[in-house]
C-alpha cells in the first residue's frame, strides 16, 4: 500500500521492512484518537518501530487539521507518519476509529483491537518481536 504523509512523502508499508509498524485508523476531530495517540507515544521512540496513523474519515478532515493533530500530538516523532486514508480500512480490516493493527518484521499481523489500546499493552507486544 502506498500512501502519501501530510508531510509530502510517498510511502509504502514495503519501506519499513525489519521494523514493527503499528498502524492507528484515526480521524482528526476524534477525542479517543488523541488519547490512542498519548498511548503511542510509550513507543515511539523505540528505533524498531514506525507508526502510520491514518485519517480515515478525509471528508471531515482538512490537511491543516490532521497536521494540527500531528503537531499536538506527536511532535518530535521522526518515525511517526501521518496519512489519509480510506483504503487502509479494508486492507486492514478496520471496523472502527481507534483501531490499532501491529504488523511484525515481515510484514505479519499480530495484532488488532478495535479500541483504545494501552501503552502498557503496545509495549508488551512489541517487546516480544524479535
Amino acid at each position: 500500500m502506498e500512501f502519501k504523509t501530510i508531510d509530502g512523502k510517498t510511502l509504502s508499508i514495503s519501506d519499513f521492512k525489519g521494523k514493527i509498524i503499528v498502524l492507528q485508523a484515526m480521524a482528526s476531530w476524534c477525542p479517543s484518537c488523541k488519547l490512542q495517540a498519548q498511548q503511542l507515544k510509550s513507543i515511539a521512540n523505540r528505533e524498531d518501530v514506525v507508526i502510520l496513523s491514518f485519517d480515515v474519515q478525509p471528508e471531515r478532515s482538512k490537511q491543516e487539521d490532521l497536521k494540527k493533530f500531528k503537531e499536538e500530538n506527536a511532535k518530535g516523532f521522526d518515525n511517526w507518519y501521518f496519512s489519509f486514508s480510506k483504503e487502509f480500512i479494508g486492507l486492514y480490516g478496520i471496523r472502527s476509529l481507534d483501531s490499532t493493527v501491529i504488523i511484525d518484521k515481515n510484514f505479519n499481523i499480530i495484532y488488532r483491537d478495535d479500541r483504545i489500546t494501552t501503552g502498557e499493552e503496545l509495549n508488551k507486544i512489541t517487546s516480544k518481536i524479535s
